[in-house]
């Protein structure tokens, strides 16, 4: 009898080490399982994260594009307004001087009549320290002393000029600092602050200067490299306001 209970016992005893590894054996099998799941669920994650981050950046670069372009039209719609206005006053007789008695084709050798006012026509962007600005668009002239494609204003006459430099930083951290030149030598200086918040800053100066005939003026970049300027609000302008001989 006690043989007999003594090996139902042994029997259960197997029984339940048998039960207890297949349970300990399925628990590792769920455990791989959802380890491997897991696994695969972070590389899924990881592969849809870079998906989004290119879009993010294929997007960013959309808007700056986008922005690019909106700048180039503002600056095109500002000049149209300028040349409107222009076409406005001169048509009132309160802008541009027009040719007359005084101002006609009979002046153009006149030593008495020596004036010019030119503007930039485009943006100019990255300009080169020690760079000389070139005033592409004449606004008016009664001589050709002023060079539209050098920027150069070579003196005709001996005596007593006036002359203004305006300028207007186009969209960038670096601040703009130009200097008016007469043969190699600065006599004024226009700044004009960094721009910032889409804003953007102008500046201008003006100065009389006794220049001799032959002597050479223009606008001269100083202090910073990679400066950039608005077009219209950016013109230089001389005068002939008294003539010695």
């Amino acid at each position: 009898m006690v043989a007999l209970k003594f090996t139902i016992a042994l029997v259960g005893i197997v029984l339940a080490l048998a039960f207890a590894d297949e349970t300990e054996s399925d628990l590792n099998s769920k455990f791989l399982m959802l380890d491997s799941q897991l696994k695969k669920l972070s590389q899924k994650l990881s592969q849809d994260n870079l998906k989004v981050t290119d879009q993010l950046k294929e997007e960013a670069s959309k808007v700056i594009a986008l922005k690019e372009q909106v700048d180039i039209l503002k600056g095109q719609l500002e000049k149209i307004t300028l040349e409107n206005k222009y076409q406005m006053s001169s048509k009132h007789g309160l802008g541009i001087l027009k040719p007359n008695r005084r101002y006609s084709r009979s002046t153009a050798g006149d030593p008495d009549v020596v004036v010019f006012s030119a503007e930039l026509s485009h943006v100019l962007d990255n300009v080169a320290l020690h760079s000389t600005v070139v005033f592409d668009h004449p606004i008016f002239r009664v001589t050709h002393s002023y060079d539209a494609s050098t920027g150069v204003f070579t003196c005709p006459t001996s005596g007593l000029y006036l002359f203004s430099v305006f300028i207007a930083t186009h969209k960038t951290d670096t601040e703009a600092l130009v200097y008016l030149v007469l043969d190699g030598n600065p006599y004024m200086s226009v700044i004009s602050d960094r721009s910032s918040d889409g804003e953007n800053d102008s500046g201008g100066n003006v100065v009389m200067l006794p220049v001799n005939k032959g002597q050479r003026v223009w606008v001269e970049t100083d202090i910073n490299d990679k400066q950039s300027f608005w077009p219209s609000f950016t013109t230089f302008s001389g005068v002939l306001i008294h003539q010695t001989q």
